[in-house]
């Protein structure tokens, strides 16, 4: 099903203006020339592209503006004498740039339609296609029809530059282009802009094209090919680390990663991409990606399985932040109250969510697509709560726009919904028919999807085998040219060409000969090593599944116990109670260390920012203990299983003790854990305001929490320290152990 929601996300990031500023060295440059340029058009050119680059300086300093307004003058003035029509016209293209800048967005506009009637009568294509360039910007991607006038105008910019031969504007044209017939749904034209924009920006050694690949990873998602989305939302992210960019663009990289892990069913991967851009986007206060990925994040915990989670997600931000009014944050917020809601069976809460809904999205003109992503969240809520005259209703409506807009995933995704109705309502036998439908349609997707790329190989195929004929061509006509040159040589020449070749011929075939031999005895090598590859790689890879196997069965056995202690609690009561308590909060800490390990891709060392803030959430529920602040800021240590696991044990007994004892009497209570990582060096703290305690020596041995504290930290090697005034410190610092300081693990251990 085409996602409403994401074509909104990409809509924040990826149609963010497409400029090219201007570089301070670039700028210096200028300024070299432009001292030693007389007056004349050059000059008026060199002025202008100086007050653009004071104009699109990061930040919007009057100081910049006056230096801008000062170049714009001096240009002015010089064109009264030169009356040259290009310079008038680039003249007010820079100075709609500075009148942007300046809040007057309409006034703008008007300069640079201006600007495009000047230069479409003049012959320079460069000022012409960065007027259309920016013209585009002004019309909105919402609109449909304002949509295809942006893409027309692009399309201009486009020719012009390409007329001109000016490769780095024609690669962002193509990247602007890429990203507009993406918002039109116009996936595998988008894909060829984008293809083209690569391929240019290459040629110019632009190594900052992490925009062009997210966006390409984006299209391939929405044609199904999830693994080619991830591979460049992938390669998106290292090419942004490659070049330093710390820029609002990371938001998206990591959203659209999260987004394409959740399309693979990996939403525990995806948690920490959402976490990732989230971050991003708080650090830019960029509210409406705040309210649009962390709605994301939220609905993934939701399908995680846990909607109390996503509920306090959206608490917290719309505590932290005032809620912009605009489309796609309004959808995804309704979205996830009507989600989490319908999870927990409380569809009484979630019912005026879906009202709104479809009152609001009626009347916002959100398009077809839209429409049927918003009809898709109403009806799975009405099939849930057993509305199922309503669910008819909107399941026609469904229908009838999916057959509109020809989309076969669409229709196949309407009979889904059917099938899920028809079987909430026992009526077997046609939802065995839509199911039927449904998977045909699937089919049928997916072989028009393989036809597609075959047809699109095939002409890749042929286009590079007539470049292949051209070249031969080209080649056979300069040997006939050659042949022709050396037929008016005289005789003595020849002869001594002849000699020449026949000498050169055997050493050549000697060499050869010597050569070959060499060639086949590292081929033997080559194969060699090759073969014993394949061995060592096959039996790490049984080797890694065993201990992944090792780890899944340690865990259910220790989930086992967990069950066995629960069953035999129920017969006790008070200490007993309170100690099979106590030791389940263990078991289970020692078990999602081991679950960790054996999801994770790497079997010796786990993440400890990822796996406590889980340990945290687990002992929060537990307690119930939401009242109670848990602040984390644990950087990511990653420790081997030796020391994981007493370092878990040691903040289950510190946090499960802060729980239950600390905070008698106490309006705010909070409790702070912290880990972070010098170069040998761990340091742990768990901090709480409580009331805090007298720790006296002789009681501290009769308190089995701080015996296995002290237990614990001796089996780190590590320092402890207590500190109960103005509420509990405890604090522990161990050395940190690398993975070759752990004992190998030989066959007999294993089994």
């Amino acid at each position: 099903m085409k996602d409403y929601a994401i074509i909104v996300i990409l809509s924040i990031f990826a149609t963010r203006t497409f400029s090219q500023p201007i570089e301070k060295r670039t700028a210096d440059s200028l300024l070299v020339v432009l001292n030693k340029t007389l007056p004349g058009v050059e000059r008026i050119d060199l002025l202008l592209h100086l007050a653009q680059y004071h104009i699109h300086k990061p930040g919007e300093l009057q100081a910049d503006f006056d230096s801008a307004t000062v170049y714009i003058d001096e240009a002015t003035i010089l064109n009264k004498s030169v009356k040259s029509s290009a310079a008038r016209g680039f003249q007010l293209l820079t100075e709609s740039y500075l009148t942007k800048e300046q809040g007057r967005k309409e006034e703008a506009r008007r300069m640079v339609e201006k600007a495009v009637k000047i230069l479409q009568s003049d012959s320079n294509r460069l000022y012409l296609g960065s007027a259309y360039f920016e013209l585009s910007g002004y019309y909105s991607y919402s609109d449909r029809k304002e949509l295809a006038e942006r893409i027309r105008l692009m399309e201009l910019a486009l020719n012009c530059f390409q007329q001109i031969g000016n490769t780095e504007r024609s690669a962002s044209s193509h990247y602007a282009l890429g990203d507009l017939c993406f918002l039109n749904y116009e996936y595998a034209k988008a894909l060829k802009h984008l293809k083209l924009s690569l391929d240019g920006y290459r040629l110019v050694n632009h190594a900052a094209v992490q925009g062009v690949y997210i966006l390409m990873g984006t299209a391939y998602g929405f044609q199904g090919d999830n693994k080619q989305a991830l591979d460049y939302g992938l390669l998106a992210l290292k090419t942004a680390e490659n070049v330093g960019d710390t820029s609002f663009q990371l938001c998206q990289i990591n959203n659209a990663i999260a987004r394409t892990l959740v399309r693979l069913n990996d939403r525990q991967k995806a948690i920490y991409y959402f976490n990732n851009a989230l971050s991003v986007a708080e650090k830019y206060n960029d509210r409406s990606s705040i309210y649009v990925v962390g709605t994301n994040l939220a609905l993934n915990w939701a399908n995680l399985g846990d909607p109390k989670r996503a509920l306090r997600i959206v608490k917290e931000i719309s505590a932290k932040y005032e809620k912009p009014n605009e489309t796609n944050v309004n959808f995804n917020l309704l979205r996830c109250y009507i989600l989490s809601f319908t999870l927990l069976k409380q569809y009484a809460s979630a019912q005026p969510y879906c009202d709104q809904l479809l009152e609001m999205f009626d009347n916002v003109g959100i398009g077809e697509f839209g429409m049927i992503e918003v009809y898709a969240v109403a009806i799975n809520f009405y099939i849930s709560s057993g509305q199922h005259e309503l669910a008819i209703r909107y399941l026609k409506k469904h229908k009838e726009l999916s057959e509109k807009v020809a989309d076969l995933s669409l229709r196949a995704a309407n009979h889904k919904l059917w099938f899920a109705l028809d079987t909430a309502r026992h009526n077997y036998h046609a939802a065995v028919a839509h199911l039927q439908n449904y998977i045909r349609l699937n089919d049928s997707l997916y072989n028009e999807t393989k036809s597609k790329q075959i047809a699109e190989l095939q002409i890749q195929f042929e286009t590079e085998k007539k470049e292949k004929d051209i070249l031969v061509k080209g080649q056979q006509i300069a040997v006939l040219t050659k042949e022709r040159q050396l037929k008016d040589m005289n005789l003595e020449r020849l002869r001594f060409i002849k000699n020449a070749t026949l000498y050169g011929s055997l050493l050549l075939l000697v060499t050869g000969v010597i050569f070959y031999r060499q060639y086949r005895r590292k081929q033997r090598d080559s194969d060699t090593i090759s073969r014993m590859n394949k061995q060592l790689q096959h039996s790490l890879t049984e080797k890694e599944w065993l201990i992944k196997e090792v780890h899944h069965r340690v865990k259910n056995n220790l989930h086992t116990v967990i069950c066995l202690l629960e069953s035999q609690a129920v017969y006790l009561e008070k200490d007993a109670l309170q100690a099979i308590e106590k030791s389940q909060h263990r078991i289970y800490a020692m078990s999602l260390i081991h679950q960790k390990l054996y999801q994770n891709d790497d079997l010796s060392t786990i993440d400890m920012s990822i796996y406590l803030e889980e340990l945290i959430g687990y002992l929060k529920d537990s307690f119930d203990a939401q009242r109670i602040d848990f602040k984390l800021n644990v950087e990511p240590v990653h420790l081997n299983l030796q020391q994981a696991i007493p370092v878990a044990l040691i903040i289950n007994e510190g946090v499960t003790n802060a729980i239950k004892y600390a905070f008698s009497g106490i309006s705010l209570p909070a409790v702070l854990i912290s880990m972070s990582q010098t170069t040998e060096m761990v340091k742990l703290v768990i901090s709480d305001n409580g009331s805090g305690f007298e720790l006296k020596e002789e009681d501290e041995g009769k308190s089995l929490g701080m015996q296995l504290i002290r237990g614990l930290s001796k089996e780190l090697k590590g320092r402890v320290q207590i500190d109960t005034i103005r509420g509990t410190t405890l604090t522990i610092e161990f050395q940190k152990e690398s993975i070759t300081d752990q004992i190998p693990v030989t066959q007999e251990d294993s089994v």
